[in-house]
């Protein structure tokens, strides 16, 4: 029982804060973002002016090559993939998926975030 109330008020603590990974995410000097203020999601919501997507450029190639975080994982969980995969004549672009606490999240604006699930549109 003291193991879970541990862990609850952790993970409490990890939600309101994005998480450690997050914070030592956001503290990366060469963080980008992007606002997203004013875009209106598939579910009717338009993102308020705190809305951003937080991403990381890589090199300076003339190639591009894109890649989102996945569930709990922030750009620097990805730097392996620029150093060994992605050879020195790509520029690479690492976002942070929405909800991590380092692109907008609960986390970061827990008063606006709209809590409405998105409708998903498939593409084929």
């Amino acid at each position: 029982e003291r193991k879970m109330r541990s862990f609850s008020r952790v993970a409490r603590r990890s939600f309101a804060t994005g998480g450690l990974g997050a914070q030592k995410a956001q503290q990366d000097p060469l963080l980008r973002k992007f606002s997203l203020e004013g875009f209106e999601i598939n579910s009717g919501v338009t993102l308020p002016a705190q809305a951003t997507m937080a991403y990381r450029v890589y090199g300076d190639g003339p190639k591009l090559a894109v890649c989102g975080t996945s569930y709990s994982a922030v750009h620097p969980n990805l730097e392996f993939v620029v150093g060994t995969i992605i050879p020195k004549d790509y520029t690479f672009v690492v976002f942070n998926m929405f909800g991590n606490g380092v692109t907008y999240s609960p986390s970061n604006d827990p008063e606006n975030y709209p809590l409405t699930p998105p409708k998903v549109t498939n593409v084929n």
